[in-house]
């Protein structure tokens, strides 16, 4: 096994130079050098780096005119941030070009200001149990000991921009889960009533809860 050692100081500094990671395309950004990113339900998926290499574990996640929502597995690699950098995939028409894609390999599009670079091969991570990707930051420190990858940050972790609404919560306890029946029949009366469009942003978000 080869031994990768990847270094990553980032000390504020005049010299340091930052710029925003955007992911577009279905492209969601998990997690920045070992740091999961922190989303919320319809925020823009957007934050600020500082130029170099780092560490992003991403996944595609689509959805389409018959509803179908399409969900790749988490994909780890390195990218170079120079100023703003954008990671994307091909936009894909239809729910069988993204089962294809996904089947044959994701291409990550990774472009900055300097250049545009195309990932292919990278490493999938996964967990186990009912919801195997619940702890992101598990995975990529599990992945990087077995890499022998060295990840060094004292940058924040990532936080993607504030949600412009939420989602009633519901009620519960450090020793027990207690289901409150009253904001349970708000949810769901909610739901009834929403929009289909609405309604697909509140799946989406329900799935994205699997990840966290």
């Amino acid at each position: 096994m080869k031994k990768i050692c990847l270094i990553m100081a980032l000390v504020s500094t005049p010299f340091l130079h930052a710029g925003e990671l955007v992911s577009t395309n279905g492209v969601e950004i998990l997690a920045v050098d070992g740091k999961k990113v922190k989303q919320h339900l319809f925020s823009s998926d957007k934050l600020e780096v500082d130029d170099g290499p780092h560490q992003v574990a991403v996944m595609y996640k689509g959805q389409f005119k018959n509803s179908d929502i399409i969900s790749s597995k988490i994909h780890i690699f390195d990218i170079d941030t120079q100023g703003d950098t954008e990671i994307s995939i091909k936009r894909f028409g239809n729910s069988m070009q993204a089962k294809n894609a996904i089947n044959k390999g994701i291409e990550w599009i990774v472009k900055n200001d300097e250049k545009t670079t195309m990932v292919t091969n990278s490493d999938i991570i996964s967990g186990e149990g009912l919801f195997p990707n619940s702890n992101v930051e598990k995975l990529i420190s599990d992945y990087n000991q077995q890499h022998n990858i060295t990840v060094q940050t004292e940058a924040a972790p990532a936080t993607l921009a504030m949600p412009a609404a939420t989602v009633p919560a519901l009620t519960t306890t450090t020793a027990t889960t207690t289901i409150n029946t009253s904001n349970t029949a708000l949810l769901i009366e909610t739901y009834q009533k929403a929009s289909k469009q609405e309604q697909k942003a509140f799946r989406m978000w329900l799935l994205e809860q699997d990840m966290k």
